[in-house]
Order: structure tokens, then C-alpha cells, then sequence
């Protein structure tokens, strides 16, 4: 699914690919230390009835990120709330920082 968000500088934000650089995820700390918890828990304490990939599967589908995107001409930030719905932040410099691209 390609996923385009309209920036209020004009530009579009196109999501269609993954690797992308000005896209990224992020956790809340509550959420950072229940994720590793279940990673924990999956290392730690496997289940007899439990496969190795179940176990995988299941870290990976507790998704507690939410995704995150710069627009590259004015590097306004785009993040995904609770309901999925876009919330906006603008960078005191007015310019995009490529936060997300190391």
C-alpha cells in the first residue's frame, strides 16, 4: 500500500517502499520496556508447545511503534498517535534536520 501525506509546505511525503530515510518508528518509554520484556520472555522462558519462529512471531506482532516521518524540503514531522491519526511538529529551524537518517 502506497501511503502519501500532504505536507502544509506543499511537498508529498510518499511512503512505498521500506528503507526509507525520513521515515522511522518510534517507542514510548513504557512501550520500549514492554517490548524488551517480551523479547525476554521469548529467550527466557519458551514454551514446549511454542516453535522458535512462533515465538519470533509473536515479538513481532506486539508492534508497539509507531511510525514517524520528515518531510525533506521543510522537515516537518509527521507521527502516527494512538488512533493513527497524524500528528504534526515543526522544527524550531524550519528546515529538515534528517533526524531519522543516520
Amino acid at each position: 500500500m502506497i501511503m502519501k501525506i500532504g505536507c502544509e509546505c506543499g511537498a508529498v511525503i510518499v511512503d512505498q517502499t521500506d528503507y526509507l530515510a525520513n521515515k522511522g518508528y518510534i517507542f514510548g518509554d513504557k512501550d520500549w520496556f514492554n517490548f524488551w520484556d517480551i523479547v525476554d520472555d521469548a529467550i527466557e522462558n519458551p514454551s514446549d508447545k511454542e516453535t522458535r519462529e512462533e515465538a519470533a512471531m509473536r515479538v513481532r506482532k506486539s508492534q508497539p511503534t509507531r511510525l514517524i516521518w520528515e518531510c525533506r524540503q521543510c522537515g516537518r514531522l509527521y507521527l502516527d498517535d494512538q488512533n493513527h491519526d497524524l500528528v504534526q511538529y515543526v522544527p524550531a529551524n524550519k528546515k529538515c534536520n534528517d533526524i531519522l537518517d543516520r
